[in-house]
């Protein structure tokens, strides 16, 4: 287990500059540049020309690139073009409630699709079982954005003193906090519930037709709700670990559509900004940082698994 970890590791920095130099060669790629986003129409050559030298954008893309990661490995992401803040203070100041959204979107999803999957395995074979799994194939299919759109109506015509658009920070008061972040954590929670909802499924029946212990506690007079919750059940959740990590590393950084839905100050609508504005330094800073959430996020759900389930040996690189 330890080489294999010291390789997980060794391989980070690797993974981190792939993402950075596709990242950064990407944003290249695209006509324009923040010169053009600040105005540089309205600019004379001469000034438009001294704008791009105060930028660095009259050097060699390589050069940009290596300048940038120079400065990455000291920990400085660089300021941003528009507010002339650190890029590095930026993404913290919308990180928290990214990290939020993602912790609540993860904790309700983990409810619906255990709590889904313990019924319809409770179930089996009957009508419960089969529309439970369609609800789950639908919900799998319904774009999250499409379900975050019918809440903003609903509750706009319907609930307009909820005010599920208006973000209201920790800060102001726990409750309603959590209020204004339900809804948004919700049409995150439905997509991802419904996936771990079908895995759950999958693994609870793969468990009932190849275990033998079943028998064992059956045998020794276990009733099947015993049977259910302290054996199935908790069996059944160790292929749910690594799926439940990643879909935690996408929320954190990936929610970007929800966010802007919703109003919430996150990363994703710093990033959606960035983006319209080619604030370079914010964009590269936000996708290092999703990157490497991802392969942070996945390397301890892999280094859990051991604990997880004591059958599964990490060596040498190989499960």
């Amino acid at each position: 287990m330890t080489r294999y970890m010291l390789s997980r590791l060794a391989a980070l920095p690797l993974s981190l500059l792939v993402v950075s130099i596709m990242t950064f060669s990407f944003l290249h790629l695209v006509p324009g540049d923040p010169v053009d986003a600040l105005g540089g129409e309205n600019l004379s050559a001469k000034e438009e020309a001294q704008l791009r030298r105060e930028m660095g954008l009259d050097k060699p893309v390589p050069v940009q690139f290596l300048y940038w990661l120079s400065h990455v490995v000291r920990g400085d992401l660089g300021k941003s073009i528009r507010s002339n803040r650190p890029v590095l203070d930026e993404v913290l100041s919308r990180l928290g409630v990214s990290v939020e959204l993602a912790a609540l979107s993860i904790i309700m999803a983990l409810a619906i699709g255990i709590l889904g999957g313990a019924v319809a395995t409770r179930w089996r074979g009957t009508w419960v079982d089969r529309s439970i799994m369609m609800g789950a194939t639908v919900g799998m299919s319904v774009p999250n954005y499409f379900v975050a759109t019918l809440f903003v109506l609903f509750i706009s015509l319907c609930l307009p003193e909820l005010g599920v658009v208006s973000y209201v920070p920790a800060s102001t008061g726990l409750f309603a906090n959590l209020s204004s972040m339900f809804f948004p954590a919700l049409a995150l929670a439905i997509l991802s519930g419904a996936t771990f909802c079908r895995y759950v499924r999958g693994a609870t029946e793969d468990i009932i037709r190849n275990a033998e212990f079943l028998r064992t506690a059956r045998a020794k007079g276990a009733s099947e709700a015993r049977v259910l919750f302290r054996h199935i059940i908790p069996n059944s959740l160790v292929p749910l670990a690594t799926v439940a990590g990643l879909q935690l590393a996408y929320l954190i950084g990936g929610a970007v559509v929800i966010e802007s839905i919703f109003a919430l100050p996150g990363l994703g609508q710093l990033l959606l900004a960035a983006i319209a504005q080619r604030d370079y330094p914010v964009i590269q800073g936000c996708v290092l940082l999703k990157a490497t959430t991802f392969v942070i996020i996945n390397l301890a759900v892999d280094l859990l698994y051991p604990l997880l389930d004591p059958r599964v040996q990490l060596e040498r690189g190989v499960r």
